[in-house]
């Protein structure tokens, strides 16, 4: 319509006339108008699908599409799509398609920009001109919600002590990663003992996910428990190994053992965390031979009661234990000798008939030990129809007995270089000694 006309028409057909020229110029091809984002809320995500921008949005004039002239300027960059939330000035979407997409002057494709927090977000769209046109609050972003938190040990042996990486991973109730997951997680173990309780904070920046080095102290099965004060929670099952070993723990040895005897020495092996440990131990004793001990070495899983024998008497006495490393002892004791198995005598190689001499007498037991514990008295006689004063001993003490006054008088026919046996006996045990006559002796 010529705006000429417009004069020469009647005032109400004018005001008709005026309208339709505004109409005009709405429609014009040069309109930019946001109407509405469909959808209006997505969840948090590192590739969010596109939205659609409802509304007009035709090119300014100038902007050649394509259809004629010589610079071809395509759709795609004509238009810019921001989202913005408070006075951050807007994020932009990329300006390379098909993060923006003209599909039709009423319809355009933006794709949001990945990983935007999860809130309200004002829309707008900007022609190639600087044309503006926005919505306030048209978009929202949520979090995911959480329903799972998974946990994974890296694999390999786990050892008592020894750092391993662990990756808890969030996962919403589609099983997809919760990647704008943020809350703080708690880590405990059970036993208790095996960790000390720890706290994962996640930030949405985490995407989900988060690797942390734990050290588990426990050996045997270990259950390892994570939470959120969302209710949220997840487990993992973790078998633990004792690490190598750190310190032996022996048993207390009575103080008065006996020689030939077994007695029981218990030897516990751990680790730095008290864990039990397996391994081999060599036994030594102090104050006495390696050939009067055994057993010399002895396997021990966690803890092993050894019966050990020392076969020589002797005070004071201990008992060492050695693994790969460490090694511990034993408190003093005492091994004193068994009981009488026999005497010996200790004569002088010459005796005169009916002239004193000294005997010496011990009660040994059967591995040759001093019997200390003897008090006894023995039986004294002598072979060859000769006889020993006196018939009798005095009582032992500790074992043993000495005679100042020994005396045997033998036969008149008997002849100078013979050899006469004394016998000591008591309860069925004995001892002998031979003794060469002599008319003198030097």
């Amino acid at each position: 319509m010529q705006t000429g006309l417009i004069e020469h028409l009647a005032p109400h057909a004018r005001f008709l006339a005026v309208l339709a020229l505004l109409a005009e110029a709405c429609a014009a091809p040069d309109g930019l108008r946001l109407d509405q984002v469909e959808p209006s809320m997505i969840s948090y995500s590192p590739a969010p699908a596109p939205v659609a921008l409802h509304g007009v949005f035709e090119p300014s004039v100038g902007v050649d599409l394509g259809a004629s002239g010589s610079t071809v300027v395509p759709v795609s960059e004509a238009f810019q799509v921001t989202f913005s939330s408070g006075s951050d000035g807007g994020t932009p979407a990329s300006l390379s398609s098909p993060s923006v997409r003209f599909v039709r002057d009423t319809l355009l494709e933006a794709t949001p920009p990945p990983l935007l927090p999860p809130g309200t977000y004002d829309v707008a769209v900007v022609g190639p001109d600087g044309r503006r046109s926005s919505r306030a609050s048209a978009f929202t972003v949520v979090a995911e919600k959480a329903a799972l938190l998974d946990l994974a040990l890296e694999s390999g042996p786990v050892v008592a002590g020894v750092p391993r990486q662990l990756t808890i991973t969030v996962h919403d109730s589609t099983g997809a990663i919760a990647t704008s997951y943020a809350a703080a997680v708690s880590l405990q173990a059970t036993p208790a003992s095996a960790l000390q309780p720890l706290t994962v904070p996640f930030a949405a920046s985490d995407q989900g996910r988060r690797t942390v080095p734990i050290a588990l102290t426990t050996a045997g099965h270990v259950t390892l428990q994570a939470g959120d004060p969302g209710g949220l929670t997840g487990s993992i099952g973790v078998d633990v190994l004792a690490a190598g070993l750190d310190h032996l723990i022996l048993s207390p040895v009575g103080a008065r053992q006996v020689a030939g005897v077994p007695f029981p020495l218990t030897v516990q092996a751990f680790d730095a965390w008290n864990n039990a440990v397996s391994t081999t131990v060599d036994l030594s004793a102090a104050g006495a031979p390696a050939s009067a001990l055994s057993p010399l070495s002895a396997s021990v899983a966690g803890s092993a009661t050894i019966q050990v024998t020392l076969t020589r008497s002797g005070s004071p006495l201990s008992l060492t234990v050695s693994g790969s490393g460490p090694s511990a002892t034993t408190n003093t004791f005492a091994v004193v000798g068994g009981p009488l198995d026999h005497f010996i005598l200790f004569a002088p190689a010459c005796f005169q008939s009916g002239t004193n001499f000294t005997l010496g007498l011990q009660a040994r037991d059967s591995l040759g030990n001093l019997a200390d514990g003897f008090a006894g008295q023995a039986d004294l006689t002598v072979d060859r129809g000769a006889s020993f004063t006196p018939a009798r001993s005095s009582s032992f003490t500790a074992g043993a007995l000495t005679i100042a006054n020994a005396n045997i008088t033998v036969p008149l026919l008997a002849s100078p270089g013979t050899t006469f046996t004394v016998t000591a006996a008591s309860g069925g045990k004995s001892g002998s000694a031979g003794l060469n006559y002599g008319l003198s002796c030097p």
